[in-house]
C-alpha cells in the first residue's frame, strides 16, 4: 500500500512540476486543419470557440457529421461541413469521421482534434501546436477538468499517468500531419473503436511521446454522477481491450488498496494503514489537480479519494466482465481493438 501510494504521488508531482514550466512560444506558424465530429444537438457557443482561435498561421476547419440529416447542421457553418457517411462495421463512427476529415484536411501541417461537447480557448490551438515543437514529441493533448468533484477525481488520477505511458485524449489533441501519415492512423481508425487509444499504441510502437499540456485544457461537459459513472466503465472496458498495458497495473493497484482497507477496519483496527491509503489517494488528487486548476478546487477534488476509489472499484468490475459499449446510439460488441 505504501509503494502504490507513493508511485502515484511521485506520477502527481511529475505532472505538477511539468505544468509549473513556462510554456514554450510557437515559432513559426505551420498550417493546421482543427478536425471535430459531431452528432446530435451541438452548442452554438463551442462552434464558435473553435472558430475564434488566436493562431499566427493558417487555420482551416472540418465540423465533420456521419449524416446529412444530422442535428448539429443547424448550427455549423456551411463552408465548414463535412459529411462522411460514416457507417461502423469493425470501428466506432466517430472514428470513421475523424478519418474523413483528416483525409480532407488538404496541406495542413497540423492535425487538430477535438469532441464537440468541449469549449476550447482562444489560445488552444496555439499551445497544442507549440508543445509539438519538443523533441520527440508525437502527440500533443489536454483533458478538461470536469465541474462536478468525482469526474474531476477521476480525470486528476488518470492524467498523472498520461506522459509516463503514453496515452492521448480525444477530448483535444495536436498531431503532425507527417507522423499521422507515418504511423498509418487513419488505417486504424478505420478498423478501431477508440480513436485516441489507437493513436496512443501507435506512438508508443514508433517509439514517439506523448505530451500533455495543461494550459489548453477545453472547457465544459457537467452532468451527474450517473453519467460519470457509466463514461468511466465505458472507458475502462475500451482500455482493457485497446491498452491492457495500463488496465491492468490499475486493477493491481486497486486491488492492492481495497485488501489494505480490508485490513485496516477489520479487527484490530489499524488508522496507519487506513492513512496510508485514503490520505495518498487525497494528496496525489489534490497535488494532481493543482496543476490543472487553482488550490481551492484541488481541495474539493482531494475530498472525493474515497469515492474515487469506490467508482475504480466499480469500473474495474463492470470492465472486467463487459464486451458490450453503447456509444453515441451504437452497440458495440468488443473484441480485441476491432468491433462489431
Amino acid at each position: 500500500a505504501v509503494f502504490v501510494a507513493a508511485v502515484q504521488l511521485a506520477a502527481a508531482v511529475r505532472l505538477y512540476a511539468r505544468s509549473r514550466r513556462r510554456a514554450p512560444a510557437l515559432k513559426g506558424a505551420p498550417s493546421a486543419c482543427v478536425i471535430v465530429p459531431f452528432k446530435g444537438p451541438a452548442s452554438a457557443e463551442n462552434v464558435a470557440a473553435f472558430l475564434k482561435q488566436d493562431y499566427p498561421g493558417a487555420l482551416s476547419w472540418k465540423f465533420v457529421v456521419a449524416s446529412d440529416k444530422d442535428a448539429a447542421l443547424s448550427v455549423l457553418p456551411a463552408a465548414h461541413r463535412l459529411v462522411s457517411d460514416a457507417v461502423p462495421t469493425v470501428s466506432s463512427e466517430k472514428s470513421l469521421n475523424l478519418a474523413a476529415g483528416a483525409a480532407a484536411a488538404g496541406g495542413a501541417e497540423l492535425l487538430l482534434f477535438a469532441d464537440a461537447d468541449v469549449r476550447v480557448r482562444p489560445d488552444w490551438a496555439r499551445r497544442l501546436a507549440a508543445a509539438l515543437q519538443e523533441p520527440g514529441v508525437s502527440v500533443a493533448t489536454a483533458a478538461l477538468l470536469p465541474r462536478d468533484w468525482l469526474s474531476a477525481a477521476w480525470f486528476s488520477a488518470g492524467l498523472t499517468w498520461f506522459e509516463p505511458l503514453t496515452i492521448a485524449v480525444g477530448q483535444s489533441l495536436a498531431i503532425r500531419r507527417r507522423d499521422f501519415d507515418a504511423l498509418g492512423v487513419a488505417r486504424l481508425w478505420r478498423s478501431a473503436v477508440s480513436d485516441d487509444l489507437a493513436l496512443a499504441n501507435a506512438v508508443r510502437a514508433a517509439g514517439g511521446r506523448c505530451v500533455l499540456v495543461p494550459g489548453a485544457a477545453p472547457e465544459g461537459r457537467g452532468g451527474g454522477w450517473r453519467a460519470a459513472l457509466e463514461q468511466f466503465d465505458r472507458w475502462m472496458t475500451l482500455f482493457r481491450f485497446d491498452m491492457p498495458r495500463v488496465w491492468w497495473p490499475g486493477l493491481l493497484a486497486v486491488a492492492v488498496k481495497l485488501g489494505a482497507l480490508w485490513q485496516a477496519f477489520s479487527a484490530p483496527f489499524c488508522p496507519t494503514l487506513a492513512a496510508v491509503v485514503l490520505c495518498g489517494d487525497a494528496l496525489t488528487l489534490f497535488v494532481a489537480a493543482c496543476a490543472l486548476g487553482s488550490p481551492r478546487r484541488a481541495a474539493g477534488v482531494a475530498l472525493a479519494a474515497p469515492l474515487l476509489l469506490a467508482a475504480h472499484a466499480r469500473n474495474y468490475l463492470v470492465s472486467a466482465f463487459s464486451r458490450e459499449i453503447v456509444w453515441a446510439g451504437w452497440t458495440y460488441f468488443l473484441d480485441g481493438p476491432r468491433a462489431e
